[in-house]
């Protein structure tokens, strides 16, 4: 006769103590010499027995499982801090003892997890690629500043769900503010600042414009300006544009430029002809950017 039982953390006080002990107890005695792996805030601790201290005022969210049998998942990053506008990559990887029969990923502060595919707020914004005990990415596109929350990833088993109330990937999205502060007489300071430290990205570089027209020869978060100056300013971090921009190749044709849109110019039928300077333009709410002009030269056999 077989028993099935579930996990317990039980708390027990250490008398004269600042710890108290975790224990992972189940309804019946297990078999063997089980072992058992502590997750703290949804991340492994790497000591594996049981019972397990901790300090007495600590406020984190444990769980335990028995052994290499187990059901996890464990997140690459707890948080990330993104500008809006651009994308976002959130990883975990996961084991599931059954054979899973669904997967998803899911905001944490709505009241009954809903597949993000299926939530109109990310409609064509979202991909979840990757497979079992590979990493599973969930990518948001586009993003907004209210797509900033908690991200958990769920799946299912014809006996298990995975809970969800595990703590996930937390997720800020920011904009890029220009703050305004006097300086030395006669000149004020703007300063490029963001509610959060952007990750992976710790030293940006920032591009300026004024009045819409990219500053060439600023690339610090600072940039002075007389006290008098009324000219608008923006800021922008390179190679991460605010917004999707739109794109325009330009060709020098005799005296002027012929235009021609889109990121990427495909010759179908190169010939002669084509041969010219080519420069490229993007350009969003931010400002205009200009590439540097390159000569093509188009010989035919």
């Amino acid at each position: 006769m077989y028993s099935v039982t579930g996990f317990q953390v039980k708390v027990t006080p250490k008398q004269n103590s600042a710890y108290k002990t975790l224990t992972c107890s189940t309804t019946c005695i297990l078999t063997g010499n089980p072992t058992y792996i502590w997750y703290k805030n949804g991340q492994i601790v790497t000591d594996n027995t049981s019972p397990y201290s901790v300090y007495s005022n600590a406020v984190d969210s444990y769980s335990c499982v028995q052994g290499q049998s187990c059901n996890s998942v464990t997140y690459t990053k707890r948080t990330i801090c993104v500008l809006k506008g651009s994308t976002v990559d959130i990883y975990c990887t996961y084991v599931g003892y059954y054979a899973t029969t669904s997967t998803f990923w899911f905001r944490s502060d709505k009241s009954t997890p809903e597949d993000l595919t299926r939530d109109p707020r990310y409609a064509s914004r979202v991909d979840y690629t990757g497979t079992y005990k590979d990493p599973i990415t969930l990518r948001i596109t586009d993003l907004r500043e209210e797509d900033s929350a908690e991200y958990r990833f769920t799946f299912k088993t014809y006996y298990f769900e995975w809970g969800h109330s595990f703590p996930g990937t937390t997720l800020s999205v920011t904009g890029l503010q220009v703050k305004v502060t006097p300086a030395a007489e006669g000149q004020k300071t703007l300063t490029c600042s963001t509610t959060c430290t952007l990750t992976d990205n710790h030293n940006p570089t920032y591009i300026w414009y004024r009045n819409g027209q990219n500053v060439q020869d600023n690339s610090s978060p600072m940039y002075s300006i007389s006290s008098e100056d009324e000219d608008s300013y923006y800021c922008a971090v390179k190679g991460r544009l605010s917004s999707p921009a739109s794109y325009t190749w330009y060709k020098k044709n005799g005296g002027h430029y012929q235009s021609m849109t889109g990121p990427q110019h495909v010759f179908s039928q190169i010939q002669s002809s084509d041969s010219g300077e080519y420069y490229c333009e993007s350009q969003n709410e931010m400002g205009t950017d200009r590439s540097r002009t390159i000569n093509m030269d188009v010989k035919c056999e």
